[in-house]
């Protein structure tokens, strides 16, 4: 049986509240960057980057689960828009997919292996 608290209704309103926020941020810091003509070609992967961590670390001011894959994708976004701006060749799309894929999937075993799930495969 669950029960909720109020102090966990309120934690998920404020957790709720602070990823609506970081979106936010994301779209505008992105849409900035793009309409100013004189940045070069990665700096929205910088600023993407930059939202990304910054929103984790406000989750993790606050006493809120940082959740990994954001802080994966913002540390490659980051680093491949640093990259970029100074020239050096990278391929950002498919590298940002492999490293989030990943994530999610060593995310999903470690919290299968954390709650004694039991195995994915059949012993039928």
């Amino acid at each position: 049986m669950t029960t909720t608290t109020t102090e966990d209704t309120t934690r998920a309103a404020v957790s709720d509240r602070v990823d609506t926020i970081g979106w936010g941020v994301l779209f505008v810091a992105i849409g900035a960057v793009s309409l100013m003509p004189a940045m070069p070609d990665g700096a929205w992967l910088i600023a993407a980057g930059i939202v990304m961590l910054g929103a984790s670390a406000v989750r993790a001011s606050m006493r809120l689960r940082a959740y990994g894959p954001t802080i994966v994708v913002g540390v490659v976004a980051l680093s491949a828009g640093i990259f970029t701006v100074a020239g050096l060749t990278t391929e950002v799309g498919p590298l940002v997919l492999i490293v989030l894929g990943l994530a999610l999937i060593v995310g999903a075993l470690y919290r299968a292996q954390r709650n004694d799930f039991a195995p994915l495969a059949s012993t039928h």
